[in-house]
This record gives C-alpha cells, sequence and structure tokens, in this order.
C-alpha cells in the first residue's frame, strides 16, 4: 500500500469524524432558537447568537466535508516521494510521522475552531458596552487566548508536518551518533 493511499484514509476517515460530530453538536442550536422565542426580551441584543451558534456547527460539518474532497492533495503534502505500486505496506517512518502530524494538527484545529468562535461571541456579549469585557471575564479571555494558541499549534503541526519530521529524524540520527 502507498503510503499516500494511507494518508488518503486517514484524512477521510477524520473528514467522516468531523462531520458526525458537528452534527451531533447541532441539538445546541435548538436550543439557542429555543431561548431567543420563549425569552424575546432577553435575546432582543443578540440577532447574532444563532448565526454564531450555526457557524459554530457548521465549522466541523464543511471542514469535514472539504477535507474528504481536498484527502489526497493533502496526503500527496504530506508524504513526498514516488508512489509503490506494490501490495505490500512499505513507507518509512518519516512518511508516517508526516501524515500522523498533519491529521493531529487538522483535527486540533477542527475541534477547537468553533468552542472559539462562540467563546468569542460570548465575551464580547455578554457584558454591557461600558465595561470591559476582558475585565469582566479574565477567566473566558485566558479560555479564549489558549484556544487561540492551541490552533496555532494545529497550523504549525499542519503546514510544518515534514519539517517536523525532519527535525525528529536528525535528533534521532544525534542521538545514535552520541550512543556510538
Amino acid at each position: 500500500m502507498d503510503p499516500k493511499v494511507l494518508g488518503v484514509v486517514a484524512f477521510r476517515v477524520l473528514a467522516v469524524y468531523l462531520v458526525i460530530w458537528g452534527l451531533t453538536n447541532s441539538t445546541a442550536l435548538f436550543g439557542v432558537f429555543q431561548i431567543q422565542r420563549e425569552l424575546p426580551s432577553q435575546a432582543a441584543g443578540s440577532i447574532l447568537g444563532p448565526w454564531i451558534y450555526g457557524l459554530a456547527i457548521a465549522v466541523p460539518v464543511l471542514g469535514g466535508m472539504v477535507l474528504w474532497r481536498l484527502a489526497p492533495g493533502i496526503a500527496a503534502r504530506a508524504v513526498s516521494g514516488e508512489a509503490d505500486d506494490s501490495r505490500e505496506v512499505s513507507f518509512s517512518l518519516e512518511q508516517s510521522q508526516a501524515v500522523a502530524f498533519t491529521t493531529v494538527g487538522l483535527s486540533l484545529i477542527f475541534w477547537i475552531l468553533p468552542s472559539f468562535l462562540v467563546g468569542t461571541y460570548d465575551l464580547f456579549t455578554s457584558t454591557p458596552p461600558e465595561f470591559s469585557a476582558v475585565a469582566q471575564n479574565p477567566y473566558k479571555a485566558t479560555n479564549l487566548v489558549s484556544m487561540f494558541l492551541e490552533i496555532l499549534l494545529g497550523l504549525w503541526l499542519v503546514l510544518g508536518a515534514r519539517s517536523l519530521t525532519r527535525l525528529l529524524h536528525r535528533f534521532q540520527e544525534f542521538a545514535l551518533e552520541e550512543k556510538k
């Protein structure tokens, strides 16, 4: 089996997981609409609320659909080298690490992004405009910063998978040289 084929399979499994995860979280959107229908006086200022929650649900679903479509290209980018027509599973450690780093990075991004969008919306709409949202909700602001850093980590894993793999390989070679 070609490592690119294995990468395509891994990314498509992740795509299916993202679509299912997004659809199972869609019940939260119905709760938001129910609150707006039953308590219109408290929800009058939050017209964007359902749209932000809808976006938070749509991100993993649409991301999964796009990932399914782009899986061959992402796998080709993550794994370099020529295709092997043999039936054996033979690929290098570096190729499998690059696929693994890219898969983990994409799952991290799609896992955190909806919470980040909802948290950003909640932070800036939950306090009166005359007060600082960050001063009123320091925990939420700190949580948003950590989510943003997690998204950056996911992007680094996706975009730098091959570089990170080469770096790990150099560390392994260095450790083996020191043992000699």
